[in-house]
């Protein structure tokens, strides 16, 4: 046959070049028994291809579930440095989250539970950023608080605040070096006043804030309350009126790399392009509803959490801290590593996130410590920093009601789901065709 008339493609699919292979390497067979072993092979083939695409989507939902808040383009960005510091104790006192678990475990050998759960011996984080206040603009350095909404300086004439450690360095508001400063009311801790507010590159005028008189226990030298406003001249409120035709959406995000020594970034007017937003739970909180918490065979229903990456570890209340840690020492009293320890799932808003033992356990020589507390006073979880540095969180405190904006995790885990169950099927067609072929 003359080779010129023969047209070759200038490539061969995959199918089409294993089915060449198949056909150079196998010996001639009868008819029925070539297409029985053609079709195992092929099957063969698809389901290892389907089971290669399971697991690249099992990888890219974990990627997925780790990777940080990318912000879209388009709008405005208003952008403020920040740095994470530990929350500054004083030397003597344990940390009020320690304080409150230990209290948690005094209860707890009252009623038989004698084997306490090695937990972190970890300081919250402290978010440093600075702003400043009046005309000429007088820089302050403040910490972000995600549990208050007011903004709070220790005016130049604090009274008490020589009391608190490392604060006399800092720099005070003099409000009678601004010319645009405006006084309101006086309580009994400060007064309300407003003045010209900066934030990185953004400027507003007409902000309400509190200069501390009497006391001060803050280890800066203002607090910056991020917490839905309540009140229309607050900074976030002032912010979003001022910005409203430029920023896309009134959110901020926190994006803070996890080596302490480098510089963040509080971010204002950008969100993700997918994002799954939920509706807080109670006016004046970054609180949610939690679907539901499962660890182990403990299902629980008609939760709600703070979203506070302030906070460093999970902080639960007393009943619900009891089930955990009964199911923790079971787990570690089997294998003392933190990838023993149960999977935590929490469904907010109709999505499901997991924390793996080896999120929420710190390793150390011969066991784990875990980044989870018990606070007896406490009705509602905390989703500290556990959580948000595997789940990072954009806040929305532009709409109404407020709402937080976590990552999307189920199209990865949906799409993995179903090349699993394409590849089982596939499977079994190959299976088939080897018992045909026999």
């Amino acid at each position: 046959k003359d080779r010129s008339s023969v047209r070759t493609p200038r490539s061969l699919s995959i199918a089409g070049f294993t089915m060449q292979v198949f056909r150079i390497c196998t010996p001639p067979l009868a008819p029925g028994t070539r297409r029985s072993l053609s079709l195992a092979g092929l099957g063969l083939l698809v389901a290892a291809a389907a089971a290669l695409g399971a697991a690249w989507g099992r990888h890219t939902a974990i990627r997925e579930h780790s990777r940080p808040v990318q912000v879209s383009a388009g709008g405005e960005t208003i952008s403020a440095p920040v740095v994470r510091r530990p929350q500054p104790m004083d030397p003597e006192k344990p940390p009020p989250r320690l304080v409150a678990h230990r209290r948690f475990w005094r209860q707890l050998r009252q009623v038989g539970f004698l084997t306490e759960v090695p937990v972190v011996d970890v300081k919250d984080s402290i978010f440093i950023g600075q702003i400043a206040l009046g005309e000429p603009a007088q820089p302050l350095l403040v910490s972000l608080d995600f549990s208050s909404s007011d903004l709070w300086v220790r005016a130049v004439h604090c009274q008490h605040c020589a009391t608190v450690h490392h604060v006399n360095e800092l720099r005070r508001f003099d409000r009678f070096q601004s010319r645009t400063f405006r006084g309101g009311r006086s309580a009994a801790s400060g007064r309300f006043a407003f003045d010209t507010f900066r934030l990185g590159n953004a400027t507003m005028h007409e902000v309400a804030f509190w200069q501390a008189f009497a006391e001060w226990h803050s280890p800066l030298a203002g607090v910056l309350g991020l917490a839905p406003p309540r009140l229309p001249e607050s900074p976030l409120n002032v912010l979003s009126r001022t910005y409203r035709d430029s920023m896309k959406q009134a959110t901020f995000t926190l994006r803070v790399p996890e080596d302490g020594k480098e510089t963040g970034a509080l971010i204002f007017g950008h969100t993700p392009d997918a994002v799954n937003w939920v509706n807080v739970a109670a006016h004046g909180a970054w609180a949610v509803e939690l679907g539901q918490v499962t660890f182990r065979h403990i299902r629980m229903s008609g939760r709600a959490a703070l979203v506070d990456p302030s906070s460093s570890c999970l902080i639960l209340p007393a009943a619900d801290a009891r089930l955990f840690f009964e199911q923790a020492q079971e787990a570690l009293a089997q294998d003392s590593k933190c990838s023993s320890l149960p999977w935590l799932s929490f469904v907010i808003g109709g999505q499901v996130y997991h924390l793996s033992g080896a999120d929420y356990g710190v390793p150390r020589l011969g066991g784990c410590d875990l980044c989870v507390l018990a606070d007896p006073d406490a009705a509602i979880w905390t989703l500290g920093e556990v959580f948000s540095r595997k789940f990072p969180t954009v806040y929305d405190f532009g709409s109404s009601p407020p709402r937080i904006g976590f990552p999307l995790v189920s199209q990865a885990s949906v799409a993995w789901r179903l090349a699993t169950t394409l590849a089982l099927c596939v499977l079994c067609v190959a299976l088939l065709g080897a018992v045909g072929l026999a």
